[in-house]
């Protein structure tokens, strides 16, 4: 129950501030095509590495599924799309009711729903630091990638 009112909170929490962040539109730093290279880069160094130790396996969610009563699952498409109406993404660690859900966040400060809507769908894994605040777990995401 204490899950529920707390994803709940979140949830709400997270809807302000999709809302006061539509205000403000930066301009886009990179052009799609240096993205694209990047992302192709990312790929081929993904299949030719190993995982870090400390990397945590696990997949993307929706936090708005979840608290109403889903399996959090969804595809990239649709992850894409929620982070467009400012619905917040999720990552699970593990599978399941002993899946253990955290909320995400850039080095910068900012959330990373972007960055999960690109892996959504897949089997991904995610290094960073873990905190748990008042209960509420967290990642301060330095590198994700997708996993066999």
């Amino acid at each position: 129950m204490k899950n529920l009112i707390l994803i709940l909170g979140l949830l709400i929490a997270f809807s302000f501030t999709s809302m006061y962040s539509q205000e403000k539109k930066l301009a886009p730093t990179k052009k799609k095509e240096e993205v694209k290279q990047e992302t192709k880069k990312e790929a081929t160094q993904s299949a030719t590495k190993k995982l870090p130790k400390n990397a945590i396996k696990g997949k993307v969610v929706s936090l708005k599924s979840l608290a109403m009563s889903g399996d959090g699952s969804v595809t990239a498409a649709d992850a894409e799309q929620l982070v467009a109406n400012g619905s917040p993404l999720g990552f699970m660690e593990g599978t399941g009711k002993k899946g253990v859900i955290h909320i995400v966040f850039n080095m910068d400060g900012s959330f990373a729903g972007k960055k999960l809507a690109k892996y959504a769908g897949k089997n991904i894994a995610i290094t960073g630091k873990k905190k748990t605040i008042n209960g509420v777990k967290f990642i301060v995401l330095e590198t994700i990638e997708e996993i066999p």
